[in-house]
Parts: C-alpha cells; structure tokens; sequence
C-alpha cells in the first residue's frame, strides 16, 4: 500500500522553499515575548496537497463551511491542555497574543471521562497557536503565512525548520494496527447495534429519558494519501466544516455539518440538528423524502426538543433569541436532516468559550433530560467516545470563531481508522432503521478513505 504520494511530498518541499526564501521579507510585531512575522508566498495548489499521515509535527487543517478558503497550522508554539473552559479563556487572556491570531483546537464528548483506549495519551482539551499558520484561497495562487516564536527565534533554525515542516516522515511499510483496535472498545454489528437501541427503548419506556442518541464504530483500512482524503471531503461537503488534527501518532479528521455555536462581532449563530432521513435516489424521490421528513411527528417533535433546549440555554448568555417558527432542511451528500438555524446578540463580556460549555453535550448530541441519557451512553454503549461528538474548531483573540459538533468523523492511526456515527432515539424508534441511518452516515467518509 502506497502511503504517502510522490507530487504531495514535492510540493511540500517547493512550498517549504519559498517560505524560508521570504521570511526575511517578513513584517514583524512583537508582543510580550513573542514575535508575530507575516509575509506571502506564491502557491498553485491547495494546501491540503502539501500534507501527508507521516506530519512530523503537530498539525491542523481547516475549510469552513460554505467557504473557499484552507486554513493550515504547523508545529506548536503554545498549547493550552485544559477541560475547564473557563481556565481555558484565562489562559487565552493571560498569553494576550494579538487579536488576530487564531487558536485551533478541541474537546472531547466528556472532558470528565479519562481518555482511554484508543483515545489514550489525547489530553482532556487541547487548545494551541501553531508555529506557523497557512492561509490559501481558491484560485489565488498567494499564501498568507504568519509565523508566532519566542524573542530568541534564531534565523538558521528557522529557515531549516521552514523547510522540512511540511515533509513527511521517512515512510514505512504499512503494518497491522490489530493491537491499536483491539483497544477501541465495542465494535457492533447491526444485531448488537439493535439490541443496544432495545434497551434504549425499554429506558424510554420505563420513563428514564425521552432521547438518547447512541452511536457505534466501525473500523476500515485507510486506502489513500492524506491529501487525496482532504480534496475529497472538501470536494463532497462544502457545507460542512472540513478539519484534520494530527497529535501524536493520531489523526482526527471529519466533516462536521453542525454548528455548536459561531461568533462574529458580536452575534452568535447556533445550528439545531435532529431528525433525518436518507437521500432519493432521483429529485422526485428526493423531494418525496424531504416532505416526509418535515411532516413526520416523530422526527418533530426530536427537533423541538433540541431547539427548546438551545433557546433556552443562549438566553442566558444573550438577547433578541430568533429562529424561524418551522425547521427547514439540511441537504448533505447522503442524509437530510430538519435544520433551524438560531441567531442571538451576545450580553458584553461574554466569550464563544462559556456558551459553548453551556450548550455541549446538546439533545441533538446525548439525549434529554441530558444525564440520564449521558449515563445510559457511558454505561451501555461499551466504548469511549473520546472527542467524537465533542467540539472542534479556531478563535481569535477578538472572540470570533467556530466550534463545530465534531460529527462524520474518524481517528486514524495509520493505516487504521475508525469511523463513528450515532443516531437519536426516540419512542418509536426501530432497531433496523436506526442502523441503516448511521451506515448513510458514516459512508461520505468510508468513501474519502477508500
């Protein structure tokens, strides 16, 4: 099996070129013991071109949705490894690095879980600044680069470093991560997944919860280069957030198309996801499906859970609450979901950090009430969800920033992956369907691996 693609490692090696060439073109500002350098480079071709599963160091990618710009981190200047998101905006304010410079980072389903398994050695959140930070937009042939480094950056080191960050590893020959999956916990079959969603049932009846979302694991032996992965998830999802974190020896990529909560000047947007249904096979079909979906009862009233619980949580942090009185739909590449976007005005002082924590685990995500549901999944789903399900995204020092549901995901550990899905359920519910509806999710990543 090839690992890692001839033309990504040559582009790798051009761009790292270019970028030590330039950086002594570089505009600087210093702020406390930090040096910020911007400069541009030439560049045609994406970013995601450049990477590979052998990074050797630290690495973040990011596309958000509807967007047409790449967002790359290399290495790591500072991290911040804190579950409490609260210290974690502290820590932010102390290092007091320029409003524009963005944190990149993530957090788990249940930041008060040990990471076991094979989540083993993630911390329990991670925030960090990359050393240096790529920007590329569609079409333009420039990359903006900003480069964070201590006081005693050392030219020479730099300019070596510049060189080699994005090239991969010395490649080895792919072997059998059976040891890495036989830490991954439960790996059900549609029996057992049914099985699972019976004792669901039978809590919802006995009148311990109205939802629980379950979700399972499926494991694949990964087929292609990182880069052709990357292409194929943006090129499948534009509306969805399209991320990879690299740590240590894992990768952590998806394609999330739910927001968590968004921050820009101000206002905060929030998606409410529940309820859904598979795509038609031709637009008749499809359209057909679509209005099943909105009329169904069932996935309603899901829906309306979701958003009554995400109303209510903003007002606490915000003013002039807004969503449109009926959910609209969310077409992705395999599945519809009923959608109804949220907007609200944040109160002064207010940070994306605090509404986030009150929000995460959202109905759409654990279930409701939230820890009966969150107790039945810790007891009875047989693995650790680590930062599936969790939070991802970036910020700036001006509180703008994303956080997305980290959904449609995998953790790779080359030349392994396993990918996750869960679905929510619900009286009514039926063990065969909901297996059916996590196969139509995990299948836009089965196909960016194959």
């Amino acid at each position: 099996m090839k690992t890692t693609d001839t033309t990504s490692t040559s582009l790798a090696k051009q761009l790292g070129r270019r970028m030590a060439d330039a950086v002594d073109r570089a505009t600087v500002d210093s702020v406390g013991n930090w040096r910020i350098r911007r400069f541009e480079v030439s560049c045609h071709h994406p970013l995601s071109e450049t990477v590979a599963w052998e990074a050797p160091e630290s690495l973040v990618y990011s596309v958000k949705p509807n967007s047409d710009t790449e967002v790359l981190g290399v290495g790591c200047a500072i991290s911040i490894e804190e579950r409490d998101m609260k210290r974690v905006r502290r820590r932010m304010v102390e290092l007091d690095f320029p409003k524009a410079v963005s944190w990149f980072g993530a957090f788990p389903f249940d930041a008060w879980q040990v990471n076991a398994g094979i989540w083993r050695g993630w911390p329990p959140g991670l925030w960090m600044v990359p050393r240096l930070t790529l920007r590329r937009r569609a079409g333009e042939n420039i990359v903006h680069c900003t480069i964070v480094s201590e006081r005693t950056w050392n030219r020479v080191d730099g300019h070596d470093w510049l060189e080699t960050c994005l090239l991969p590893l010395v490649a080895q020959a792919a072997t059998s991560s059976s040891a890495w999956l036989r830490q991954a916990g439960a790996i059900a079959e549609e029996r057992h997944f049914s099985q699972l969603v019976d004792r669901a049932l039978d809590a919802i009846h006995s009148g311990r919860f109205d939802k629980v979302v379950l979700a399972r694991q499926s494991p694949m032996r990964v087929q292609q280069p990182l880069s052709e992965v990357l292409a194929r998830l943006v090129k499948q999802s534009t509306t969805a957030h399209v991320f990879a974190l690299h740590w240590h020896e894992d990768w952590f990529l998806g394609a999330s198309p739910e927001e968590l909560a968004r921050v820009e000047e101000g206002q905060i947007f929030v998606d409410c996801l529940a309820g859904s249904t598979r795509r038609g096979r031709t637009s008749i079909e499809d359209l057909a499906l679509s209005r099943e979906l909105l009329e169904s009862a069932k996935n309603k009233a899901e829906h309306g859970a979701v958003v009554d619980f995400v109303t209510g949580r903003l007002r606490a942090f915000a003013t002039d609450v807004s969503y449109p009185p009926q959910p609209g739909l969310k077409r992705l590449p395999t599945v519809q979901h009923l959608h109804t976007p949220v907007t609200a005005t944040l109160r002064p002082g207010i940070h994306l950090l605090e509404v986030a924590a009150s929000l995460h685990p959202t109905p759409a995500i654990a279930g409701l009430p939230r820890q009966p549901a969150l107790d039945f999944i810790e007891r009875e789903e047989g693995w650790n969800r680590g930062y599936y399900a969790g939070g991802v995204g970036l910020l700036n020092g001006r509180g703008d920033g994303l956080l997305s549901v980290a959904l449609r995901t995998a953790l790779v550990r080359y030349p392994d992956a396993l990918l996750f899905a869960g679905c929510g359920i619900v009286d009514g519910s039926v063990g065969e369907d909901e297996w059916r509806e996590t196969e139509l999710k995990l299948a836009p990543m089965k196909s960016a691996l194959s």
